[in-house]
């Protein structure tokens, strides 16, 4: 039976004007389908007497393995088209970038259009209703929250379809409200940064040399616990650690001394205005742009989907947004440049968090400079064509940025690196920034604050990354997804007598924890973690739950079985025992469940296993690194004349798991 309308709503903002909408215009809820497209607006419209539909009925595990085939193609055309080397050689942080952005929009595009296709089919609707943002503007950095993917897919499948379509939006006023502040917020922080890097920049480019006479060693980042590993790096007499920035909040330099484990922080925004950058060179990226988005608006064929071109939209991107963002790059490539000249750093330390850690990865494998990469990331070695393209570009941002270094920090990450043929000298360095070793006191305490005297036998965690709006095609949870794998766990949990679960948690844009309160039937066993420690949760486990996440690496580097679960079964994350109905499992150290139906049979097997049988062996060895293998991090800058001598303590922080 047909319905009148179609009503797509992505957040709160949208779901607030569609209701102020429909009150205004008297709409009945049974002539209207709304689909949320996270789950804080099927929340937020639930408690107002809504029922709307979530993704999964018209975004499944097909949908992620058609609309990823469809994207392949896209992918290697770009990859064809855009060729560019600047004044100084460098090619490949330039292509990786623009790819990296680029995969991002394609993806969340073909996630619009399936979704609004697909509900089109299934709904047999008269007309479409959706909310439309004012796009972001070319000076910014990226599309943000302007982004209008399903806008375009609606308004495209609406007139393609013959169906009528109703466009909510802030208003008038308030749109040009939006607009004139996002103009005055990006004019601001680009003439006040060019004001203060054109003006103060001279003088700060002749301070530096003086104010870091001894090559400091630099750490590009202080998230991803890169601010305790510079302290484990710290011997009595250290040469100085310094933190990278580019600018504080409007355009500021960060000031110096900032971080308490740094001796203080360098600029680069400070030389953009006042650093040699070839106008050549900047002109021919410019034109290598212009190209590729001519020949994406010439080829509305292969950039389709559904019926509808993402030609137009894509080279609009480039135009504006992209290009803008790919030229700021090429003037910060030379203030990098120019900073490590000045400063002549005895090391560089990346966790691969920053825009600009590929350019900084390319200068110093040109210039010289002992760089290492340790990636924030879990990289698994891909198992097919589908999985080899969803982690290509995943991998170039992070460990397969052209850094001289990177430390191996697994065999799984040894493999990864083996499958894409990595330049970089490999440092096996065990677990760094992540995959600590277990406080087995500490997670004895938090199980007594969690528990207290209810009798638990076994303790299942579930910790796994969700991305939004099509972000990661296939290899990610989609935030519905998320929350059915952990609806279904908890309810097959809440059935089982002393057994618990722990559902490890990072609130999100697309949902909170009020949100997941109400999605989840949580109890006294079935809880939430939000701020624990992570290792300190895992040290409760005997058994982790997961979709994709570094979590598994770190679960299996602390010899904590893990179950793949999620997703409709579509993919591993490390090769696993798959379970099904009425098959005994063996004693294995990860295992893969497909199916929601088979899930009570899995997990009623794997925790009535001797848990010290499972732990102990060499069920593990396979995603360790022998320890033969192990060069700790600070021997290697040792060798390298980077740093001096370092006491046990210090070691202590940063030993591989044993």
């Amino acid at each position: 039976m047909s319905v009148k309308l179609l009503v797509f709503l992505r957040d709160i903002i949208e779901a607030k004007a569609y209701l102020d909408w429909s009150r205004a215009k008297r709409i009945r809820p049974q002539d209207h389908i709304i689909i949320a497209v996270s789950p804080n607006v099927r929340v937020f419209l639930s408690k107002r007497g809504l029922f709307p539909h979530d993704t999964l009925a018209y975004f499944d595990s097909r949908s992620h393995q058609k609309t990823l085939e469809q994207y392949i193609p896209m992918d290697a055309w770009i990859r064809s088209q855009f060729k560019f080397v600047d004044h100084h050689g460098m090619s490949t942080s330039y292509g990786d970038m623009i790819l990296w952005y680029l995969r991002r929009s394609i993806s969340r595009w073909l996630f619009a259009v399936e979704i609004v296709s697909a509900a089109i089919e299934k709904n047999g609707p008269l007309g479409i209703v959706v909310y439309r943002r004012h796009r972001a503007g070319s000076s910014l950095r990226r599309f943000r929250e302007g982004e209008t993917y399903f806008f375009d897919a609606a308004r495209l499948l609406a007139r393609e379809r013959g169906l009528s379509l109703t466009v909510l939006g802030p208003g008038r006023f308030l749109a040009l409200a939006a607009l004139a502040q996002e103009w005055m917020r990006s004019t601001l922080n680009f003439w006040a940064a060019g004001a203060i890097s054109f003006v103060a920049g001279p003088f700060y480019k002749k301070k530096l040399p003086a104010k870091y006479p001894r090559s400091p060693v630099i750490f590009v980042n202080d998230t991803y616990r890169m601010g305790f590993l510079s302290q484990a790096l710290r011997p009595a007499a250290a040469r100085p650690h310094i933190l990278l920035r580019r600018w504080d909040h409007w355009g500021a330099p960060a000031p110096v001394g900032s971080g308490a484990f740094f001796d203080g922080t360098v600029s680069f925004g400070m030389l953009e205005r006042c650093c040699e950058e070839s106008g050549d060179s900047r002109n021919r990226l410019a034109a290598a742009l212009g190209r590729l988005a001519a020949g994406i608006k010439n080829n509305k064929t292969l950039f389709s989907w559904r019926g509808v071109s993402l030609a137009p939209t894509l080279s609009a991107l480039i135009e504006s947004s992209q290009s803008a963002y790919m030229l700021d790059a090429h003037r910060r490539a030379a203030a990098l440049r120019a900073l490590f000249k000045i400063i002549k750093p005895a090391a560089v330390i990346s966790a691969g968090d920053r825009d600009e850690d590929p350019f900084i990865g390319e200068i110093c494998r040109q210039e010289g400079i002992p760089a290492v990469l340790i990636s924030h990331g879990s990289h698994a070695p891909p198992k097919g064509e589908l999985e080899r393209a969803a982690w290509d570009e995943h991998g170039r941002h992070l460990i397969l940025a052209p850094y001289p270094f990177v430390a191996v920090q697994s065999s799984l990450a040894d493999q990864f690196l083996d499958e894409y043929q990595s330049r970089a000298v490999r440092i096996y360095t065990g677990p760094l920034i992540w995959g600590r070793a277990i406080d087995a006191q500490k997670s004895k305490l938090l199980r007594q604050k969690l528990f207290g005297q209810l009798d638990i036998k076994r303790v299942v965690v579930h910790a796994s990354s969700t991305k939004k709006d099509g972000g990661r095609l296939y290899i990610f949870e989609t935030p519905d997804e998320y929350v059915r794998s952990i609806y279904e766990l908890a309810a097959v949990i809440n059935s089982m007598p002393q057994t618990a679960l722990v559902v490890c948690f990072r609130p999100s844009g697309e949902i909170g924890v009020d949100e997941l309160k109400l999605l989840i039937p949580f109890s006294d066993r079935v809880i939430l973690s939000v701020d624990e420690p992570f290792v300190n949760v895992l040290g409760m486990a005997d058994l982790l739950v997961s979709f994709s996440s570094t979590t598994i690496e770190e679960a299996l580097c602390n010899r904590v079985p893990v179950l793949l679960y999620g997703g409709e079964g579509r993919y591993q994350h490390v090769r696993a025992w798959s379970h099904e109905e009425g098959q005994t499992l063996p004693v294995a150290p990860v295992y893969h469940v497909g199916r929601s139906q088979w899930l009570a049979g899995a997990l009623s097997q794997i925790l009535a296993m001797d848990f010290s049988l499972i732990r102990s062996g060499g069920l593990f060895d396979a995603y360790r690194l022998n320890p033969d293998q192990i060069v700790p991090l600070d021997s290697f800058l040792e060798r390298l004349g980077v740093i001096e001598g370092f006491s046990d303590k210090s070691r202590e922080k940063f030993l591989p798991v044993a």
